[in-house]
C-alpha cells in the first residue's frame, strides 16, 4: 500500500506520522515527528492566528510533499451525536450497502452541528431478534441501530484546510482520532462486547462506551496534565515552573509523609512539599475522571482501557484509575516496535482509519460495493 501522511493533532503537539502497510499487514514507519505548540483549552485555540504556521511546520520537512493529509481531529472540536435510527426493508430480503446509507440518512438531523466526518454504528439489531456487527448480506425486514455521527467544528476545519492548502496539500480528510483509536485498537471481540476507554491527555481527557464500531455514549472535559499543574499551582501558591518539576517526580504510590524536592528559580533554596498534599489534588483531578468512567459504562463489569500522553506521565494514575473504577486499568499502544505507548496510540489509530478508507476506494474495491448495493 502506498505511504500515508497523519497529522495528529492534540492539545499541546502535533505528532507528523508517515508510514504504509506492507504486503503481511505489519506497519512500516518511515518517520514520526512531534511539534510543540500553543494547544487548545476547552474547545478553544490558545494561538489562532499562529495555528497555521504551526500546521505548515510540521509539513515542512515531509519528503515528498503529501498530495493527502489525513488529519486527527481531537474530542474539543468534535460533536458526537448518537441516535436510535430505525429502517424498514419494505419485505424480508438481503441487506445491502444502500439500506445500511439509508438507515444513516434516516437519522441525520444535525445538519447545524457542524462537517460531517464519520457515520458508523454499534452493531445492527435484525427484525428486533438477532444482533450482528455487519448487517450486510443478512436477510431481515427490518434494521436498528444506534448510530453515532461525528460533526467537526466548521470553523476549525476551515482554518486547517486553508492551512494545508497554502502548505500545498491537495486534500485534507478528517478524523475523529479517538474514535480512531478506539475501533482500531481495541480487540474486536471486546468492542462486540462493549468496553470504556479514556484518553486523558495534556488539557483535556474523553471517555467513551465502545460497541461495535459506534459509541454508546461520549464526554470531554477540560481535564488533564495541564489541570494537575494548575492545580499545584493556586492550592500551594507555586509558580509554574515549580508546579511543573513536583508533577514530573509525582508518584501516586508514594507515602504521604515522603516529599517533593524543587528549587526556585531565583535563589538556591531548595524547598519541598509533602507527598499527601500534593498527591490529594492530583487525585481530586482523577476521581473527575472515575466519574467520568463511571457515566460512559453500562455496568462494573465493563473493562476500561487507558490511553493518551497524560495517563503515562503521571506516575501511578492508571492505578489509580483503575482501582477507583474498580477495573483493571488495561493500556491501548500501537502494536509497533518503538511506538508502543499510549501517547501514539492517537496517531497510529488515525493511521489504521486511513488504511482502512484507501481500501474501501480503491477501484477493486468500489466494484466489489456496486455488486453488495
Amino acid at each position: 500500500m502506498k505511504e500515508i501522511c497523519v497529522l495528529d493533532i492534540g492539545s499541546s503537539k502535533i505528532v507528523r506520522l508517515i508510514a504504509s502497510k506492507t504486503r503481511s499487514g505489519l506497519t512500516s514507519v518511515r518517520d514520526l515527528a512531534e511539534f510543540s505548540y500553543d494547544g487548545f483549552y476547552d474547545s478553544t485555540l490558545l494561538s489562532p492566528d499562529t495555528f497555521a504556521d504551526d500546521l505548515a511546520a510540521a509539513l515542512a520537512f515531509a519528503d515528498p510533499k503529501p498530495k493527502t493529509v489525513y488529519v486527527g481531529v481531537p474530542c474539543d472540536f468534535l460533536d458526537y451525536r448518537i441516535v436510535t435510527v430505525e429502517h424498514d426493508l419494505g419485505s424480508f430480503r438481503t441487506v445491502t450497502r444502500g439500506d445500511v446509507d439509508e438507515l444513516f440518512a434516516a437519522g441525520n438531523h444535525f445538519s447545524d452541528r457542524g462537517t460531517l466526518i464519520t457515520t458508523t454504528a454499534s452493531g445492527y439489531i435484525l427484525d428486533e431478534s438477532r444482533y450482528v456487527v455487519d448487517p450486510i448480506g443478512e436477510q431481515c425486514s427490518h434494521l436498528r441501530s444506534n448510530v453515532t455521527y461525528v460533526f467537526c467544528n466548521r470553523e476549525f476545519a476551515a482554518s486547517v484546510e486553508a492551512a494545508l492548502t497554502s502548505a500545498g496539500v491537495q486534500k485534507a480528510n478528517f478524523v475523529s482520532s479517538f474514535w480512531a483509536t478506539c475501533v482500531s485498537m481495541l480487540d474486536e471481540h471486546v468492542r462486540s462486547q462493549g468496553a470504556v476507554v479514556v484518553d486523558m491527555g495534556y488539557s483535556s481527557t474523553s471517555a467513551a462506551y465502545v460497541i461495535g464500531e459506534g459509541f454508546e455514549a461520549q464526554i470531554t472535559k477540560p481535564i488533564g496534565y495541564a489541570s494537575a499543574a494548575g492545580a499545584l499551582m493556586d492550592r500551594l501558591s507555586l509558580e509554574t515552573p515549580d508546579a511543573i518539576s513536583i508533577l514530573k517526580d509525582i508518584n501516586l504510590g508514594l507515602d504521604d509523609d515522603e516529599k517533593y524536592w524543587y528549587n526556585k528559580p531565583d535563589d538556591t533554596a531548595v524547598r519541598w512539599v509533602y507527598a499527601s498534599t500534593a498527591n490529594m489534588l492530583v487525585k481530586g483531578l482523577l476521581d473527575e475522571i472515575v466519574q467520568m468512567i463511571d457515566q460512559c459504562r453500562a455496568s462494573d463489569q465493563d473493562p476500561v482501557y487507558f490511553c493518551g500522553g497524560a495517563i503515562g506521565a503521571i506516575k501511578g494514575a492508571a492505578a489509580y484509575l483503575g482501582n477507583a473504577a474498580r477495573a483493571i486499568p488495561n493500556m491501548l499502544a500501537p502494536d509497533v516496535p518503538m511506538y508502543s505507548k499510549p501517547r501514539y496510540a492517537s496517531a497510529f489509530g488515525t493511521f489504521e482509519i486511513a488504511c482502512k478508507t484507501e481500501r474501501t476506494h480503491s477501484p477493486l474495491a468500489r466494484l466489489l460495493d456496486k455488486i453488495r448495493r
